[in-house]
């Protein structure tokens, strides 16, 4: 089973918002273990004791200040992204949006 998802997700740039908490941080921590090249998306929210952080997740990926709520900066920074295979994934949910 790893090897098939490792082929779905090898090198894929995968956003997901709400990469910090608990679930988000799994998730996060899964698509690396599969080569995923993962982007995370958050506010200042970390809780406490902080999965992220134990897992010292933000030397790992790309992480983003950005508040999901601002449209125009989120499309922004996803117009700069100019990638055909870019997948969002939200950690408090398992559903997939593909952009472009």
């Amino acid at each position: 089973m790893k090897l098939i998802l490792q082929r779905i997700f090898k090198n894929k740039k995968v956003i997901i918002t709400g990469h910090k908490g608990f679930k988000g941080s799994w998730l996060t921590m899964w698509l690396k273990i599969l080569g995923a090249r993962v982007i995370g998306f958050s506010y200042n929210f970390i809780s406490s004791p902080s999965h992220f952080q134990l897992l010292r997740l933000n030397k790992k990926i790309i992480h983003k200040k950005l508040d999901i709520r601002d449209l125009i900066k989120l499309k922004k920074y996803l117009l700069k992204l100019k990638d055909d295979d870019l997948h969002l994934y939200k950690g408090d949910e398992p559903s997939n949006v593909s952009f472009f």
